[in-house]
């Protein structure tokens, strides 16, 4: 289990991590497992640097992909509207908002 994505969420942190070869940054609001045991996150990604047409778009990420992870100190305000808490991609929930 990753204790920053954990602390994150329950501080509210944005997240800057590398996925897929890019730079994100992203609002984490949902942690667990799969149906398989993978871990995932759920999250907001506000932007990727130098790449704005991600902006904007809800994610789900392999953590065994993450790479670089590290809490930005900034806060967002909480979860988005279009958010579901019950998120069914994610059956064992480790955090979330």
């Amino acid at each position: 289990m990753n204790s920053i994505i954990k602390l994150a969420i329950e501080n509210k942190q944005v997240l800057e991590l590398r996925y897929n070869e890019k730079v994100r940054l992203v609002e984490p609001h949902c942690y667990g497992t799969d149906k398989n045991g993978e871990e995932k996150l759920r999250c907001y990604q506000q932007g990727n640097r130098g790449l704005v047409y991600d902006k904007g778009a809800w994610k789900i990420l392999s953590v065994s992909e993450i790479r670089n992870l590290t809490a930005t100190g900034n806060n967002f305000r909480g979860p988005r509207p279009d958010y579901n808490p019950d998120d069914p991609q994610i059956s064992r929930i480790y955090a979330r908002l």
